[in-house]
């Protein structure tokens, strides 16, 4: 399946799901806004998907521009994010999620320009991905609003294993003010400053 020089417009769920699927492409396109701008309001899900390509595509106030719930091999390439809008909180920075279910491996992120990238281990383990080259300021706006919460650029928790991070500009010069944040020992609100 492919998807190219599509402009979407307040999707609800997704504005592309790729589930169950294998070799699609999502490319050259435009997506604006989801209709909850909450919880499950994503630009482009991959679930239980591998081998695709999404690449040189916009997003503008969207919740989570990019999530996998479960991907592999998934080339997520030359992409831009911005104002990513979420509504449970003004002050909240909505990330793209490298990893949001079990079993996301061996993804590459190469050259994307996104205000966070987030792996959590809330439903398992994820393994071996590499982000590579990428421009990650870790501010940006939820809707007009400058954010000051969940700021950080990176955030890998306990289950992300194995992920490499590899000549990105991270962070924003006068606000992230310490490199890495172990909660609760840096205590949490260190972590929003922390690269």
């Amino acid at each position: 399946c492919w998807v190219k020089n599509v402009r979407s417009i307040s999707s609800n769920r997704n504005h592309v799901w790729l589930y169950i699927s294998n070799q699609d492409v999502v490319r050259d396109s435009y997506f604006y806004k989801t209709q909850s701008e909450a919880s499950l309001s994503y630009g482009i899900e991959i679930s239980t998907s591998s081998d695709d390509l999404i690449e040189n595509n916009i997003f503008q106030q969207v919740a989570s521009p990019v999530l996998f719930s479960q991907g592999a091999g998934v080339v997520v390439g030359y992409n831009f994010s911005r104002n990513n809008a979420y509504i449970s909180s003004g002050n909240w920075m909505q990330s793209s999620y490298t990893s949001h279910n079990a079993g996301s491996s061996f993804n590459l992120w190469e050259g994307n320009d996104f205000s966070a990238i987030y792996c959590d281990d809330t439903w398992g383990t994820s393994d071996l991905s590499t982000y590579f080259r990428n421009w990650i300021t870790g501010r940006d706006y939820n809707n007009s609003k400058l954010a000051t919460l969940n700021t950080q650029a990176f955030t890998l928790m306990a289950g992300c294993r194995g992920y490499s991070i590899i000549g990105n500009v991270v962070g924003t010069v006068r606000y992230h003010n310490q490199y890495e944040s172990y909660s609760p020992s840096n205590g949490a609100s260190h972590c929003d400053t922390t690269i």
